[in-house]
């Protein structure tokens, strides 16, 4: 029940639902979120490139080797391409750090991604190239 004496600037903001202004806390979560959402877009890129150079040096390798591959190395490939996906969380969680105890760091986002992106390429090319020479994993236990 609304109440007849409020004044109507308090009946207009109730009114306002959705668009009221946030707290601070609120508006730290939602830039945090807005962080997140945007790493995310950017992890399709990451695993586009990775793909890419994965696919590319093993190609290479097998058409300049004759090498075939086993159900051993696709099991390591996917590992590592996990692995990869795991490691890509340390890019939201600076720049998520960052916006939540000092203040939005979108300026962070474009250089942890290259500098991220660059360092996982020479890992997949090790990885890759470690597979090719016959790499195997320990068997667990």
């Amino acid at each position: 029940m609304e109440n007849p004496f409020s004044s109507p600037q308090t009946a207009a903001a109730a009114d306002l639902g959705d668009f009221a202004p946030l707290s601070p806390e609120r508006e730290r979560l939602a830039k945090l979120g807005e962080v997140f959402v945007a790493w995310e877009r950017l992890r399709i890129w990451y695993n586009v490139v990775l793909a890419v150079v994965a696919v590319l040096v093993l190609v290479g390798i097998v058409l300049s080797s004759g090498l075939q591959l086993s159900k051993n190395d696709f099991d390591i490939l996917i590992e590592a391409a996990i692995g990869a996906n795991v490691c890509f969380l340390a890019g939201p969680l600076l720049e998520g750090y960052v916006t939540w105890w000092i203040k939005p760091a979108s300026w962070l986002r474009k250089p942890v991604f290259v500098l991220g992106t660059v360092a996982s390429v020479l890992l997949t090319i090790i990885v890759v190239l470690a597979v090719a020479a016959g790499f195997e994993l320990p068997a667990p236990g």
